[in-house]
């Protein structure tokens, strides 16, 4: 069809599902459902998830096929701009490892009482250099500001229990 409507030849349909599948864990994509609860954006191999908790910042970095990037030589920092001052909070990041929930990979962590801000009234800017993949060693992304909510718990159901559910 002229103008680009239409679907697209074989080829490029091809092409743009090859792009598009889910994410390495075969779920949703990290933009659609963060994994900590945090806000994702991407700059260009990387995806960057920002949890922003009442008391501290954790960063969060994922490669290209949204696989957790081993954070333990990543260097950077936080720069929050809140709307209504001037000045901006500039905030070293350190690597904390691998915690004991199995599903909290490395990341980065800064300390920071953002308790009384509220959402949308400041801009969180996250540096990073010294990142892994020879191609992008650095990645900046910039969001506005939201506290993280949590993501929600799967509960487990005790075999016993199966039969009655399933009535």
């Amino acid at each position: 069809m002229a103008g680009g409507h239409g679907p697209p030849p074989p080829d490029e349909h091809r092409k743009w599902q090859g792009e598009h599948k889910p994410y390495k864990t075969g779920g949703y994509s990290l933009e659609e459902r963060p994994p900590h609860g945090g806000q994702v954006t991407r700059d260009f191999l990387y995806f960057v998830e920002v949890v922003c908790l009442p008391q501290e910042t954790h960063v969060y970095v994922f490669g290209p096929a949204q696989e957790p990037i081993l954070s333990q030589h990543v260097r950077g920092e936080v720069v929050m701009q809140p709307n209504y001052l001037k000045q901006a909070f500039r905030l070293p990041l350190k690597f904390i490892g691998q915690q004991s929930d199995p599903g909290d990979v490395n990341h980065l962590t800064t300390a920071v009482d953002v308790s009384r801000v509220r959402d949308g009234e400041m801009t969180v800017t996250v540096k990073l250099e010294n990142l892994p993949l020879r191609a992008q060693t650095k990645a900046t992304v910039a969001q506005t500001f939201a506290m993280a909510g949590r993501p929600p718990q799967m509960a487990t159901v005790p075999d016993a229990n199966r039969p009655g559910i399933a009535r």
